[in-house]
């Protein structure tokens, strides 16, 4: 508990010498470039009565959930198909790391081409970013799974299926899971970063318009939100990490 508490404090300190030094610096540059904390912090508690700011982060968090949702299902599904069948394994999944390896922001002009500029390309977006290490830590955890165990459960008279639910998905479970957060991790940029590239609606858009209008202030509060919803979605993934530690 100690431990912890000095930990905080730590934290505060270096929080506190970030906005000292902010402070200090904005002193000496432009306020178009740089906007003073004096100015940003009372916009932070201000900004949450503009008309406009809770839609676009409704909007944002909608496509987060709705993209980390189908990237897990489908991630889960076919990483638990090719990690169990071997043959499917070997044929696809060099595929799967090849594309991958591929950045992603060459498939957006894609995107806003066949989905536009709305809600479709931000999620199909985030989709892409996050299905991937999903199922890749998906196939590697059941793949990796030690063969004596599962040979032991099959000796003790288990089905197939009894043996994937209560050996191999309890094995793998710890890799899954940090796949899964790796998966939020960049579910949340994908999100953010295809609103800002181009989009209508969504806290990127804010962030966006806030930039080319050099309203600096208004620019330094939205990606403050953006950094809170980032620890937020930190400390979600270390949630689900240590649920993998726990089963295993």
């Amino acid at each position: 508990m100690r431990f912890k508490f000095k930990v905080l404090i730590f934290q505060f300190f270096i929080l506190f010498l970030i906005i000292l030094v902010w402070e200090l610096t904005s002193a000496n540059v432009s306020i178009i470039f740089l906007a003073p904390p004096t100015q940003v912090f009372p916009l932070l508690f201000n900004i949450w009565y503009y008309a406009d700011i809770l839609p676009h982060i409704s909007i944002t968090g909608f496509e987060i959930l709705v993209s980390f949702g189908l990237a897990t299902s489908t991630g889960l599904s076919v990483g638990f198909m090719l990690g169990t069948w071997k043959l499917l394994r070997t044929t696809y999944e060099p595929l799967l790391a090849a594309l991958y390896a591929v950045p992603s922001v060459v498939w957006y002009p894609l995107l806003l081409l066949f989905l536009g500029l709305d809600v479709a390309s931000k999620i199909a977006f985030a989709y892409i970013l996050s299905f991937f290490p999903i199922v890749l830590s998906t196939i590697q955890g059941v793949s990796q799974v030690d063969v004596v165990l599962v040979k032991a459960a099959y000796s003790m008279g288990a089905s197939k299926l009894t043996t994937f639910y209560k050996v191999i998905i309890p094995a793998a479970l710890p890799i899954i899971l940090s796949g899964i957060s790796t998966g939020l991790a960049l579910c949340v940029t994908g999100v953010i970063v295809g609103e800002m590239l181009g989009g209508i609606r969504g806290l990127g858009v804010l962030i966006a318009s806030a930039a080319t209008r050099f309203e600096t202030a208004r620019y330094f509060v939205l990606t403050i939100l953006v950094i809170i919803i980032a620890f937020a979605v930190n400390y979600c993934g270390k949630i689900i990490e240590r649920l993998g530690g726990r089963g295993a």
